[in-house]
């Protein structure tokens, strides 16, 4: 297998030939569209608005999160982080195109130093990776305006990343920095913990909804898988009730019942809206919340 995958790679390069002369050509009066965007490198952890995909590279699976850099004179560099999973993806510059609007863009460079157009990458992917996703001439498309990255792969069905608009209202994936205290403060006393637990491959979240009803305290928890990206957790929900305190406590007295589900995402790092839905006659409703502290110490939220 891995000696067919060979030779197609090397007829991937013989036929993109024309690419890396025309690469040749292009004098240094006539620069990429992002040349002198960023005086210093690349940051290689993503930021702001990002676009997760987890998809496969011929044989190999990686992590795509694509986002956008700030240029020092204004606009935004589009920006994509590689992080491999399986073995080692093979990523090539000339596999990618940009669909926008009703226009195709074909002159497009995945490069680690925007400001050095021959340093375009096309080879295994070993190690987490960043590139700037730069044009090589224009018409150039829009960086801060929705785009479709498409990576053409022969034999293997084509990548299609779809990233929004810039600033464009969208759920945030739901991610380890996202755990901790929430409440809406107009109902402060009532309150929620929220974990996010596992890795990209195995995630999962687990709520804890601290309420009350006809005067005592209601306790209800419900936890669900999370795939890559996913920016919407639905959750079942118990209520649990019985058993004594201290010594009292008795593990089988514990009573488990369905009480209904959670709907969750969040709109920023510390904003997020719950929807609920009782199963037990206590209807349905949507509360925004707010992070009660700023984070999780070690887990930035970006």
């Amino acid at each position: 297998m891995r000696y067919l995958i060979a030779i197609m790679l090397i007829n991937l390069i013989t036929s993109n030939a024309n690419a890396i002369e025309n690469l040749g050509d292009y004098n240094q009066q006539q620069q990429s569209q992002f040349y002198n965007c960023n005086a210093t490198s690349l940051n290689t952890t993503p930021s702001g608005q990002t676009t997760t995909y987890t998809t496969n590279f011929g044989v190999d699976k990686a992590e795509i999160t694509v986002w956008r850099m700030p240029c020092q004179d204004g606009g935004n560099l589009p920006v994509m982080t590689i992080r491999p999973i399986t073995y080692r993806p093979f990523v090539c510059t000339f596999n990618f195109k940009i669909l926008q609007g009703n226009r195709e863009f074909d002159n497009i460079l995945l490069i680690e130093d925007p400001n050095d157009k021959w340093t375009f990458i096309c080879e295994d992917i070993k190690q987490i990776t960043t590139v700037a996703i730069d044009q090589l001439e224009g018409p150039y498309f829009n960086s801060d305006q929705a785009f479709t990255l498409v990576h053409k792969q022969p034999e293997y069905p084509a990548i299609i990343i779809d990233i929004p608009e810039i600033n464009a209202s969208v759920d945030l994936e739901i991610k380890g920095e996202l755990s901790g205290s929430y409440y809406q403060p107009n109902r402060n006393g009532e309150g929620f913990v929220i974990q996010v637990t596992g890795n990209s491959n195995n995630k999962a979240i687990t709520v804890y909804w601290f309420t009350y009803f006809e005067g005592n305290p209601l306790w209800l928890i419900g936890s669900a898988s999370l795939s890559s990206g996913q920016s919407e957790a639905n959750v079942e929900l118990l209520e649990l009730n019985g058993t004594g305190f201290g010594q009292d406590f008795d593990p089988d007295e514990i009573n488990m019942n369905s009480w209904g589900s959670l709907n969750m995402r969040w709109t920023e790092c510390h904003q997020m809206i719950i929807d609920y839905n009782s199963t037990v006659g206590l209807g349905s409703g949507s509360y925004d919340l707010q992070r009660i502290t700023d984070g999780i110490q070690g887990h930035e939220c970006h």
